[in-house]
């Protein structure tokens, strides 16, 4: 009894021990598999940064979540931009509420699940009426790109090794940038945590897909 017993511990601790290299190894392959991206000099991070300016025509799938000291609310995103023109839905956690966002840099419309809508020039105060909460949408626009919004003063930005950016601030939001995806031939980013002294923003991006300009 006490030899069959020790050999199930010898196993267990066997099988642990193979089960931490399995896990150590599956990681050590993750970060050599991010590390095989090549490294960015800066003139070939100020050409990265130029492409993705001029990328206007995109659209992705993925999760969001907002938070405050007081609550917090998740849902999925599906956002188009189409040069200035843009539609953003945003859909609660079992239908219970969705938001259909659209128009361009003058003038949106906010459209509910009940089919109420409203309008106006100002998409962040229409975005607050709705959601309780002011979200910088027109600096969104270019943040999901990894790129400062021009409309905005740089208050910093910090780069990996790699001349990735791993955090942006504008507009007193920090951006911090925990995971990029080759997309065509550019990198975006598909995992983002932003906050400034009152909210908290997690963006985590499924898919994205570069479509063409038809106007071009």
């Amino acid at each position: 009894m006490n030899s069959t017993l020790a050999f199930s511990r010898r196993a267990l601790g066997a099988a642990r021990h193979a089960l931490l290299l399995l896990l150590l190894c599956t990681a050590l392959t993750a970060c050599i598999t991010m590390d095989k991206r090549p490294a960015l000099d800066n003139a070939a991070r100020s050409a990265l940064t130029q492409r993705l300016q001029k990328v206007t025509h995109w659209r992705f799938d993925g999760r969001v979540s907002l938070s405050t000291e007081e609550e917090s609310w998740h849902g999925s995103i599906h956002w188009r931009q189409q040069g200035d023109h843009f539609h953003i839905r945003i859909i609660a956690p079992l239908g219970q509420k969705t938001l259909d966002i659209s128009g361009d840099r003058y003038f949106a419309r906010i459209k509910d699940s009940n089919g109420e809508y409203a309008e106006g020039s100002d998409i962040e105060q229409l975005v607050a009426r709705q959601l309780g909460w002011r979200l910088p949408l027109y600096g969104l626009l270019h943040w999901v790109k990894a790129v400062p919004a021009p409309q905005y003063p740089l208050q910093s930005m910090i780069t990996s090794e790699k001349g990735m950016v791993e955090k942006l601030r504008q507009a007193d939001w920090l951006a911090e940038y925990r995971g990029y995806r080759d997309v065509d031939d550019v990198v975006l980013p598909v995992k983002i945590f932003m906050e400034n002294d009152h909210f908290k923003l997690r963006l985590a991006i499924r898919h994205w897909v570069l479509e063409k300009d038809a106007s071009s």
